[in-house]
């Protein structure tokens, strides 16, 4: 298992989306076949529910609580796509982490690795726990909502008649496995994300750090050496290797960015409508039923993936931001004039900024969380 966010490769292992490195052989060719089977479950349990939803719905409140769990699996099948589709490059970015000059050189550095990992390690345990609780919630719901050989956990078309008790068992086994396995295909995705992100800004950070120690080494290097030729050669390496280091970072969060953009927007579409179908379909429910509390975990969850999507994109553009504003505090006035015009064309390029899209047009921030939650309500009026 990777060095680099364990957890969350573990959870892509345990949901056959990560086969580990060191598996040959047999171990390979069943860990394949466990794979097939969980992307082949996932398509039959989201047709099936879409030729329910198209062929069996007769009112707008069965329609819109139908169609919000099956919204939860197709988001939950984008993210399969992603990882398989994008597996090179993550593995990739996985490697170049462990590669300079991105290794962590002394015991600030690391503290502030540590200091992210703890986030990342916090998150990871809170999605984890909560999505465990509210999967095993919602599954308890939904099975005392079936009736043996009639009702099925979740509806769905199935060109054959269930009604016999083995046929009946395996369909029911089948769905109520596809969904529990879903929602820890979010957990896996989202947390991979997050802290991908996270090292990023770990990287960010590292670079103001080294900017302020390059400054120092500089001035005292040009004390002791009265900045001859010797000194001209040294700053202009030390500055040289922090440029392309902050090349480098930028190069790292475009291609994390690249790699998760297309099922992050996949997924940010469908949260406005998961959202606002799983609010309509509560506003017809009991307070007091077992079907709204169901209701109300899987609208937290929904929301929670989208929410930190957004906060870690936003995360990693502030973290840019703060970079310009440190390297200009920095003691550079008391380098030679040639350093300090090198110095600002370093502050020149980190003032541009650097945000993260989704799907080319929507930008990952918390103001994009807002207008999923706004357009989220239009829709829940317009529905209303």
């Amino acid at each position: 298992m990777t060095a680099i966010l364990p957890q969350s490769f573990f959870i892509l292992s345990c949901v056959g989306l990560w086969r580990p490195v060191e598996w040959q052989g047999w171990k390979c060719i069943l860990y394949n076949s466990y794979s097939c089977f969980i992307v082949l479950n996932n398509i039959v349990f989201t047709v099936t529910e879409f030729l329910d939803l198209i062929l069996a719905s007769t009112t707008i409140n069965e329609f819109t609580n139908d169609l919000a769990k099956m919204l939860g699996q197709v988001g939950a099948f984008g993210k399969i796509v992603g990882v398989l589709c994008n597996h090179r490059m993550i593995a990739y970015v996985v490697q170049l982490l462990n590669q300079k000059p991105f290794i962590l050189l002394d015991l600030y550095e690391n503290d502030i690795k540590k200091k992210y990992i703890s986030i990342y390690s916090f998150v990871i345990r809170f999605y984890f726990m909560f999505f465990t609780v509210g999967v095993t919630g919602v599954l308890f719901t939904q099975i005392s909502m079936t009736e043996f050989l009639n009702v099925l956990p979740y509806k769905g078309w199935f060109p054959y008649n269930y009604s016999r008790p083995n046929i009946f068992i395996s369909t029911a086994a089948h769905q109520l496995f596809t969904f529990f396995i879903g929602a820890y295909i979010h957990v896996a995705f989202d947390t991979l994300f997050l802290g991908m992100m996270l090292y990023v800004s770990i990287q960010i950070n590292v670079l103001q750090y080294r900017f302020q120690y390059i400054v120092k080494t500089i001035v005292k290097f040009n004390v002791v050496n009265q900045n001859g030729d010797e000194g001209n050669s040294h700053d202009k390496k030390l500055i040289a290797e922090w440029v392309d280091h902050h090349n480098d970072v930028l190069s790292l969060s475009d291609y994390v960015h690249r790699t998760f953009s297309g099922s992050i927007f996949f997924q940010y579409c469908l949260s406005s409508t998961q959202i606002c179908v799983t609010v309509y379909a509560l506003s017809s429910i009991s307070v007091f039923s077992i079907e709204f509390i169901s209701g109300i975990i899987f609208l937290l969850g929904t929301t929670l993936q989208i929410f930190v999507l957004c906060i870690a994109a936003h995360q990693v553009t502030l973290e840019f931001a703060d970079l310009s504003d440190s390297t200009y505090n920095s003691d550079w006035c008391d380098l030679s004039v040639r350093n300090k015009k090198s110095v600002i064309i370093i502050v020149l390029q980190t003032l541009k900024p650097v945000v993260f899209t989704s799907g080319y047009f929507v930008t990952l921030s918390l103001d994009s969380f807002k207008n999923v939650i706004k357009l989220s309500y239009s829709i829940y009026n317009f529905l209303q």
